[in-house]
C-alpha cells in the first residue's frame, strides 16, 4: 500500500517536473532560450505530462488549460505564417498533433463525466478561440476576410478544427441539458471579445441554428424579467436608474450584439423565434407577460438596427388596432428608466423610427409619445 502510494507520488513529481519544462517551452532547464521552442519537442513530451496532471491532480487544472491555450495560439501563429509565406521555416505539425491529442482527451472527459468537465471545457474552448482570433485578426492572410472566409481558413487547420469540434460537442451537450449555462458563457465571451467572436458564433449557429437562437432569446427574456422584477417599487429612483444602466451595459448589449450578428447570418431562424414570442405575448391573458415581451423587444431594437430589420419583416401583420392597444397598454406601465437609458434622446429617435416604420399609424405614435411625458 505504502509502496503504491510512493510510486504514485513519484509519478506526480516526475510529471510536474516535466510539465514545468514543457510549459515554458524550454528543452533544457539549464539552457533556456529566449524564445520557447515547442516545435522541437516530441508529441510525447508535449502531451504526456500535461494530460496526466489534468486527469490526476485537480489543483493543476488551471495551469494545464493555460498551457493548452498557449499551444493552440502558437500553433495558429505557425499555421498563419505558412499561409502568408509557404517557404517559412515555421513547422506547426508537431503542435498540431499535440492539439489533436489534447482535444481527443478533452472530448473523452466531457463524454465520460460532463458534470465535472463540460462547462469548464466549453468556457476554455470559447476563450481560447476568441483570444486567438483577437490576437491574429490583423494578420495579412486574415485582414478584411468575411466570416465565411475566416471559418474556411481556420477549419482548414487540423489543430484549430479539432478545437472547433470540441466546442461543437460541448455546445450540443449544454444546449440540450443546460442552455442557461451555454448562453451565459456565450454572453460573457462576447462581452469581452466583441467582434472577434463573430466567426465563432457563426460556427455554433450553423451547427445549431434554431436551438441557439431560441435559447439566447428565451434566456435573455428571462434575465430581463428578473432584472425588472428586482427593481422594486420602494427602490430609490437614482438606484433603479443605475441598476438599469448596469444591466444595459453588462448584459443586454452583449445579447443584442450576438442577436444582431445572427440577424444577418440566420435571418429566417431569428424571424421564427420573434414571431413565436410575439404571438405568445399577444395571446396571453397576463398583462405582465405582454409588458415584458414588448419591452424586451423594444430594448433589443434600440441596440441593433439589424434586429429592427428582422422584426419589420413580420410585425406589420400584427398591427391591428386591438394589438396596438395591447402594446401601448403594456408599455405604458413600464417605468421610463427601464425602457430608456442615459442616451435616451438617441433611443427615442430610434424608437420613433421603428414605430413609424412598423405602424404607419400617426395615432399609435402619438399614444406612445405619452409614455415620454409621464
Amino acid at each position: 500500500m505504502d509502496e503504491g502510494r510512493s510510486l504514485k507520488v513519484n509519478d506526480v513529481q516526475q510529471h510536474l517536473k516535466m510539465f514545468l519544462v514543457v510549459a515554458t517551452g524550454y528543452t533544457s532547464p539549464s539552457k533556456t532560450p529566449k524564445v520557447p521552442n515547442w516545435s522541437s519537442m516530441t508529441l510525447k513530451e508535449l502531451t504526456e505530462s500535461p494530460i496526466f496532471l489534468l486527469k490526476t491532480v485537480p489543483v493543476c487544472k488551471s495551469a494545464v488549460f493555460d498551457y493548452f491555450r498557449i499551444i493552440v495560439i502558437e500553433s495558429a501563429h505557425m499555421y498563419l505564417c505558412q499561409l502568408e509565406n509557404p517557404s517559412s521555416a515555421a513547422d506547426p505539425y508537431v503542435l498540431e498533433d499535440a492539439i489533436v491529442e489534447m482535444s481527443t482527451t478533452l472530448k473523452i472527459l466531457v463524454s465520460a463525466n460532463p458534470g465535472n468537465w463540460l462547462s469548464l471545457i466549453f468556457q476554455w474552448t470559447l476563450e481560447s478561440l476568441a483570444e486567438m482570433s483577437k490576437r491574429f485578426h490583423s494578420r495579412r492572410c486574415l485582414n478584411n476576410k468575411t466570416l465565411s472566409e475566416l471559418l474556411k481558413i481556420y477549419t482548414a487547420n487540423r489543430a484549430t478544427n479539432s478545437i472547433l469540434e470540441l466546442l461543437n460537442l460541448c455546445a450540443g451537450h449544454l444546449l440540450t441539458n443546460s442552455p442557461e449555462k451555454c448562453v451565459a458563457a456565450l454572453l460573457e465571451v462576447a462581452a469581452r471579445y466583441g467582434v472577434f467572436c463573430d466567426w465563432i458564433l457563426t460556427f455554433i449557429s450553423i451547427a445549431y441554428p434554431l436551438k441557439i437562437i431560441n435559447q439566447l432569446v428565451i434566456c435573455g427574456l428571462n434575465d430581463f424579467i428578473s432584472h425588472t422584477n428586482d427593481l422594486s417599487k420602494n427602490m430609490p429612483l437614482n438606484q433603479a436608474v443605475q441598476r438599469c444602466e448596469q444591466y444595459n451595459r453588462e448584459k443586454l448589449s452583449s445579447l443584442a450584439s450576438i442577436l444582431s450578428h445572427l440577424a444577418v447570418q440566420q435571418t429566417t431562424e431569428l424571424r421564427h423565434c420573434f414571431v413565436a414570442l410575439i404571438e405568445q405575448a399577444l395571446s396571453s391573458d397576463f398583462v405582465k407577460k405582454r409588458q415584458d415581451v414588448f419591452a424586451f423587444l423594444l430594448k433589443l431594437c434600440v441596440f441593433s438596427r439589424n434586429i429592427v430589420d428582422v422584426l419589420m419583416k413580420d410585425l406589420p401583420k400584427y398591427s391591428s388596432t386591438e394589438n396596438l392597444i395591447q402594446i401601448v397598454s403594456a408599455l405604458s406601465v413600464m417605468p421610463p428608466h427601464v425602457l430608456f437609458s442615459d442616451q435616451s434622446l438617441v433611443e427615442i429617435d430610434m424608437i420613433f423610427a421603428v414605430l413609424q416604420q412598423f405602424m404607419k399609424d400617426d395615432k399609435f405614435v402619438a399614444d406612445f409619445s405619452g409614455l415620454l411625458a409621464d
